[in-house]
């Protein structure tokens, strides 16, 4: 008999950001974790802030949180999601893989930032796709996920050029590479000053921005392999 879909599961959260704090799901192709979800949170996280401080931006802080739904973190059209606060065991490291458990936090979300169902037969990107999101000095890219396999890969960034735009404080931009094939072998490396199309973004925002490509926080190709 086929069980019924839920969503409730422990859904794994890779940490970014100082200022601006944000989660980003560790998804999978299989259910419940068939999401990616990107969330700003609030900066108070115990020992998170002293981490960043002493490891910097890139280092990788992930949350355990208990069980929940997530769907809960859809959000609506304000950006605002139903799940407005998760408890979770912050780790410094991934908390599947020798991560080093620094307590129980409290995790107040403020705004869903991107939330996407993935199908397994979606059709496959024309192009290197990333999501910026983030605000000030703390801008971040991940790549869209589509279909297996595929990688989940999170980095820091900033904006280079004369002027910087404003960035939407409520959501993340879709940014494209046009030319450049969407593969874990084009993936975009630290280092890198890019010109990026904006897919998807508000009349404020410019048809293209440059991108300086910092550090790699996060990279995950076997739990998107099939």
């Amino acid at each position: 008999m086929q069980m019924p879909h839920t969503d409730v599961g422990v859904h794994g959260m890779v940490l970014l950001g100082a200022q601006t704090v944000c989660a980003s799901h560790m998804p999978m192709f299989t259910d419940p974790h068939n999401y990616q979800v990107i969330v700003q949170i609030g900066p108070a996280l115990g020992q998170y802030q002293d981490l960043r401080a002493h490891f910097g931006t890139a280092a990788l802080c992930t949350l355990r949180p208990e069980p929940f739904g997530i769907d809960g973190l859809k959000p609506d059209r304000n950006g605002r999601p139903a799940l407005s606060a998760l408890t979770a065991e912050l780790f410094f490291g991934h908390f599947e893989r020798g991560g080093d458990p620094r307590g129980q936090v409290g995790v107040e979300v403020l705004r869903t930032l991107d939330f996407q169902h993935l199908e397994p037969h979606a059709a496959e990107l024309p192009e290197l796709r990333y999501l910026l999101f983030g605000q000030g000095p703390d801008l971040f890219l991940a790549h869209r996920i589509t279909t297996p396999p595929d990688f989940d890969h999170l980095l820091t960034a900033q904006l280079s050029g004369a002027e910087s735009p404003v960035l939407p404080p409520d959501r993340a931009l879709t940014l494209g590479l046009p030319g450049r094939e969407n593969g874990f072998e084009k993936r975009l490396a630290p280092g890198e000053q890019i010109t990026a199309a904006v897919r998807d973004g508000p009349s404020s925002v410019p048809d293209t921005l440059g991108v300086q490509v910092l550090a790699e926080v996060y990279l995950e190709t076997d739990d998107l392999a099939s």
